[in-house]
């Protein structure tokens, strides 16, 4: 199996499994509502953030990029 495929499995898998760990939280387990809902709301952002904050891909200006600054005469 290659990285893509991967990449497709874990969130149908994660989907999946998401009632299950809901149902056994809330009903096994005896985890109040709120702090299962804290939990989902938790990961939710992280997921957020982790998908939103990669690299862009457009060409950022840096000191390396930038031309040398202009000597002035003596």
């Amino acid at each position: 199996m290659n990285i893509k495929s991967i990449r497709k499995i874990i969130p149908v898998t994660a989907a999946a499994l998401y009632p299950l760990l809901i149902f056994c939280g809330l009903v096994i387990f005896k985890i109040p509502l709120r702090i299962v809902s804290l939990a989902v709301l938790g990961c939710g952002v992280v997921f957020f953030i982790s998908v939103t904050g990669a690299k862009k891909k457009s060409p950022r200006f840096t000191p390396c990029c930038l031309p040398p600054p202009a000597r002035l005469p003596l």
